[in-house]
């Protein structure tokens, strides 16, 4: 934080700033706008520490600056440190890391790998408009779930299939479905608890067994 209090610098009978007082704290943006000789320079000279002030203080971390070299040098790196800041603002937080834990689907980790010929697909269709819920033969709304449903259904054996995106959200389905009607969730949600990381195919069955 940069302090300034009642700060003033004269040339002679000239006054270039006159009782100056203001904050700037971490991360913030100050603009000083005023015409020629308004004293702007003055001003910034006195923040670097190259200028001592007739009256009042200027302050960095609360360090007063004039003949102070380290607080000249964290001026002295403004420059560097509003470039690292930027710089760190604008790149991504995610970026690849090595999977040696010798889990391949780890949830920590993004789960699965994409290959690049499907990243390219997806880029290819995310980066435009495309049917992800219209239904190109008919002429009108579909269902997102009809461009992979007849895939898992073939895969599993199952007669219908929905995708969903988190456990959570798949065993919720599951209980509001083969629960319904039934006066206790405990069967089904004890069940549910003993096969969860068994897959949802195995998981299903034994639960509409079980019921």
């Amino acid at each position: 934080m940069i302090e300034i209090r009642g700060c003033s610098k004269a040339f002679g009978t000239l006054m270039a700033v006159s009782k100056v007082s203001m904050e700037i704290g971490e991360r913030e943006v100050f603009g000083l706008v005023g015409s020629n000789g308004a004293g702007k320079s003055t001003l910034l000279r006195m923040i670097a520490g190259i200028l001592k002030p007739d009256e009042g203080e200027i302050k960095i971390d609360d360090m007063a600056v004039f003949d102070n070299e380290k607080a000249k040098e964290q001026i002295g790196n403004l420059n560097m440190n509003v470039r690292r800041t930027v710089t760190a603002m604008h790149t991504p937080n995610m970026r690849s890391v090595i999977n040696g834990t010798g889990t391949i689907l780890h949830t920590n980790l993004g789960r699965a790998p994409i290959s690049q010929k499907h990243m390219n697909r997806i880029a290819q269709i995310a980066t435009g408009y495309s049917n992800l819920e219209y239904n190109l033969e008919a002429g009108r709304r579909g269902e997102r779930y009809s461009h992979f449903e007849k895939l898992l259904c073939k895969i599993t054996g199952a007669e219908a299939a929905m995708a969903v995106n988190n456990n959570a959200a798949a065993v919720m389905l599951i209980l509001s479905s083969l629960a319904k009607e039934a006066k206790s969730l405990y069967p089904a949600v004890s069940l549910l608890k003993s096969v969860e990381n068994s897959g949802f195919r195995m998981l299903w069955n034994k639960v509409e067994q079980h019921w």
